[in-house]
């Protein structure tokens, strides 16, 4: 069954297109010969059993909904949704690798399920494109039908998005809605304490911009041979063409030890007051095609202890979060 695990990156999977085709939403695939098939408003599912084996594959493709610009939160909010509803999962989805293809990002995972007397691997693959996300479920307990479903998988396709801006757009052209959201950067040993201290480590910065005009931002800085420290800002943001004004209201910053001297966040060891500063940035906001990021590019005239040094030519770079470790985990 595990080389049934690798055919679900629907969108990105290259298998070769047959003749009678069907279209459901955004889908065109070829559906296998002799699977039964169920539509509904929301949902076609395609299926083929052998009562006396005991043995089935179970294909349920979902229309569109809308979905957030970050692929691995689509994911995870569809695993949670139509996964952990459907069965009873053993652990965490195993993440398989993500794929582009005609505007899409997939995120793929699966685990062994349960579900009244049967068991088997489930397989949520998340399209997200545009604002939104298309979902696509495998559940099976055999490999028998390998060879079908690499065909119906590789027939699949989405319809196409429209590529985005290959350069980053001008000032003038920003509205203050792109702001609103997560944005990330990691930097390694250049943080003034790191550095001071001659420690290897990272930093993480996060930027949670909403739309009531407030705004908070997390710092976690690790090292190996140090403490965990975290730095939580809160305050507002104002936007007035492609300036935004930073006013922070609070800010604390916390040590805490490590759990087992991993990356992970172990008891608090104290808590006090951090500097708050006001801020004034000239900002852009565009698609990087060469490291294919969406970007928040920060503009000062000094460096920021928010921000830490400035990354190149008096700017920063953030950029909108794809994986789960682009996010900073709070500690409980």
């Amino acid at each position: 069954m595990k080389k049934i695990l690798l055919l679900c990156l629907f969108c990105v999977c290259m298998g070769k297109i047959f003749a009678q085709k069907q279209t459901f939403d955004l889908a065109t695939f070829t559906p296998p010969k002799s699977w039964k098939q169920q539509l509904s408003e929301n949902t076609i599912q395609l299926s083929k059993e052998d009562t006396s084996k005991g043995i089935y594959c179970l294909v349920i493709l979902y229309k569109a909904v809308p979905g957030t610009a970050v692929p691995l939160e689509n994911f995870n909010l569809a695993w949670e949704a139509l996964v952990k509803e459907m069965v009873t999962v053993s652990g965490e989805p195993k993440m398989q690798d993500t794929g582009m293809k005609d505007g899409w990002e997939t995120q793929s995972g699966y685990a062994p399920f349960e579900r009244e007397e049967s068991k088997g691997i489930i397989i949520l693959t998340t399209a997200t494109g545009s604002d939104k996300m298309v979902n696509m479920l495998i559940l099976t307990n055999t490999d028998l039908y390998e060879k079908e479903m690499n065909s119906f998988v590789g027939s699949i396709s989405l319809k196409k998005i429209a590529e985005p801006e290959k350069s980053t757009r001008q000032p003038g052209n920003i509205t203050a809605s792109q702001v609103i959201n997560t944005w990330t950067s990691v930097s390694s040993d250049l943080d003034s304490y790191l550095v001071k201290n001659g420690v290897a480590g990272h930093i993480l910065r996060q930027y949670i911009f909403n739309s009531n005009g407030t705004y908070k931002h997390f710092v976690k800085t690790f090292s190996f041979f140090a403490d965990l420290f975290l730095t939580t800002e809160s305050g507002t943001y104002t936007i007035n063409g492609n300036t935004i004004m930073v006013t922070p209201k609070q800010a604390i910053i916390e040590s805490w030890s490590k759990k087992e001297n991993r990356d992970e966040w172990g008891k608090r060891l104290s808590s006090q007051k951090a500097p708050m500063e006001k801020a004034t940035y000239q900002f852009t906001i565009g698609y990087n095609a060469t490291i294919r990021e969406t970007q928040l590019i920060l503009q000062s005239d000094k460096a920021t202890k928010r921000d830490g040094p400035f990354h190149q030519d008096n700017k920063w770079f953030y950029k909108l979060p794809t994986h789960d470790y682009d996010f900073i985990k709070l500690p409980d």
